[in-house]
């Protein structure tokens, strides 16, 4: 007959073999061990090989991998491909210059015309304002108050651009082939601050009117360098505007 085991002796033993097994089965025993993959899908089972070697192949496989998905087409393939990306691109600007002719906006300006404008009749400052328009700028004569004294023509153009702050500007005016040299104010254009405007004080209300031909060229430079050049058209349907409403300012 077995003696009978004493019980807490045998839970002593327990409680010591019990993390003996854990390292066991885990291969910590080995340092070795800790360094190596297994993988049945590559070695025999129960052989290792390192773990870095293994990494190693993971990473030329996956490199593969990508340079075969981008492998798609081949540079023949590729060329129709741009080429066919350059053709819609010219489409879409093709298209969109052929609705910018169809603007009616996009017309006016392309020929240049004249818009009019004037103060309300509650302003408390009245004043009058003729603009000649076109896509490389424009001209505005302009009145302010009663009596000689608040009348401008100015200039403004792509070529002019907003100042920092208003500043006296001396520039060369050539109008039907006749230039002076004159002092101006580089200013906001009044309806955009994003651009400049070139302004010159006329001495009268009556020298702008009579100054207005039917078709005026201009040209503007500052410092030897050319601001806008431009010319007119329509012009007596400006002196005719403008000299009504100044008109109305002097009553």
């Amino acid at each position: 007959m077995f003696k009978k085991l004493n019980t807490n002796r045998m839970r002593k033993l327990m409680s010591g073999a019990a993390p003996c097994a854990l390292l066991f089965l885990s291969g910590q025993t080995n340092p070795a061990q800790a360094q190596t993959f297994c993988n049945p899908m590559y070695m025999p089972p129960g052989a290792c090989v390192p773990y870095d070697h293994m990494l190693e192949r993971q990473k030329q496989a996956e490199q593969l991998s990508y340079e075969q998905r981008t492998r798609i087409w081949s540079p023949a393939q590729w060329d129709d491909f741009v080429q066919a990306g350059k053709e819609s691109a010219r489409q879409r600007v093709a298209e969109l210059q052929r609705q910018q002719l169809q603007d009616p906006n996009y017309k006016r300006l392309k020929t240049g015309g004249w818009e009019f404008h004037q103060s309300s009749p509650a302003a408390p400052l009245k004043w009058c304002q003729a603009v000649f328009m076109n896509l490389n700028g424009g001209a505005l004569l302009m009145k302010f108050g009663r009596g000689p004294q608040g009348t401008y023509i100015g200039y403004f153009g792509p070529g002019i651009d907003k100042p920092i702050a208003p500043t006296k500007l001396s520039v060369s005016l050539t109008q039907s082939n006749e230039t002076q040299t004159v002092q101006a104010m580089h200013v906001f254009l009044p309806w955009d601050g994003r651009y400049g405007l070139i302004l010159l004080a006329v001495p009268s209300p009556q020298a702008l009117v009579e100054s207005i031909e039917e078709e005026q060229d201009f040209s503007l430079a500052a410092h030897q360098q050319p601001l806008i050049s431009g010319k007119w058209h329509e012009g007596n349907k400006a002196r005719e505007w403008l000299g009504e409403c100044i008109k109305q300012l002097e009553k």
